[in-house]
């Protein structure tokens, strides 16, 4: 096995005619701009691994062509070696920045943005275990090298990129500035308040996104002086569901995105036992989760 040649997810994939013609049928029925879409966004998980939040798309796409594309890329990554020099100036980048987003880190060590990231998740799992004798901060999350969590920081980091490199244009996250705690829609301010002084912490889209202490989530939702109206007093509210967001997230299970579990807080404490009033609901889980809060459209309880 070759030990200088080092595989690189981000530079080709086997693209299967079955692509092309699921790709026919989603044009002869959705359209050109679906068909687009799809295309986009297998080209962007053959390369990159990038997760596809839109459920539409998802579900005309399947998880078995995904699959696919993995066991086609795992075949081909079977012929290559691992350059550990690379792996360990990456690992060494990410430990001495953490600020540092991944398009930052391919630029200083001169690779793929794909091959940062594989490097990054590997980590994690704890796959350097045997190569690499330093901690290294991800997220606001420090792992050792046998991917088990050291600490959990109170870092913030303003770099959408570095809190997520899989956003997209289906999923919109927003800047938490606590200085001016302000959820936003897409074209106007439901709901600001003065709130505690941490700036700008972004939101993620997977389970190992930033985490915020919770005591500073219950005070920026309880800055935002909301009328929840229901069977609970306003006065708990914020503190439930503060901690319920912190207990979806760190049960996600499913990698649910922040846009999927807003929707859901939304709907918990709409129904019984809660029984609040929506608005008041959605902005609180709005500014919890980190999304933007769609005020016109079909179905008021969507997030951009």
């Amino acid at each position: 096995m070759s030990k200088t040649r080092q595989f690189d997810r981000s530079k080709c994939f086997t693209f299967f005619n079955t692509y092309r013609t699921q790709g026919k049928r989603i044009r002869e029925k959705y359209g050109d701009k679906m068909a687009a879409d799809y295309y986009e966004a297998i080209i962007d998980y053959g390369l990159d691994q990038k997760p596809i939040t839109d459920d539409e798309l998802m579900l005309l796409i399947g998880e078995t062509l995904l699959e696919t594309i993995d066991s086609s890329q795992n075949r081909r990554s079977r012929s290559f070696g691992e350059n550990m020099e690379l792996t360990r100036a990456i690992l060494e980048t990410v430990r001495d920045h953490p600020e540092y987003s991944q398009d930052n880190i391919k630029e200083i060590v001169g690779c793929s943005k794909g091959k940062v990231n594989k490097v990054i998740n590997r980590f994690k799992e704890g796959g350097y275990a045997d190569d690499i004798d330093f901690n290294i901060e991800i997220k606001g999350v420090i792992y050792s090298p046998t991917g088990e969590i050291v600490e959990q920081t109170d870092t913030v980091y303003n770099n959408k990129d570095n809190i997520n490199d899989n956003n997209n244009d289906n999923y919109n996250c927003i800047d938490r500035d606590y200085d001016r705690c302000a959820v936003m829609s897409s074209d106007r301010s439901v709901g600001v308040a003065d709130a505690p002084g941490v700036a700008n912490a972004p939101g993620s889209a997977n389970a190992t996104q930033l985490y915020l202490p919770v005591e500073l989530l219950i005070k920026g939702i309880e800055k935002l002086n909301l009328k929840f109206e229901g069977l609970i007093s306003n006065e708990d509210m914020p503190k439930i569901i503060a901690r319920t967001y912190e207990q979806r997230m760190r049960n996600n299970e499913e990698e649910l995105t922040k846009k999927d579990i807003y929707m859901l807080m939304v709907e918990e404490f709409i129904s019984h036992p809660y029984l609040c009033e929506r608005e008041p609901v959605e902005i609180a889980c709005a500014y919890a989760c980190g999304v933007k809060r769609k005020v016109s459209g079909s179905n008021p309880g969507d997030a951009a």
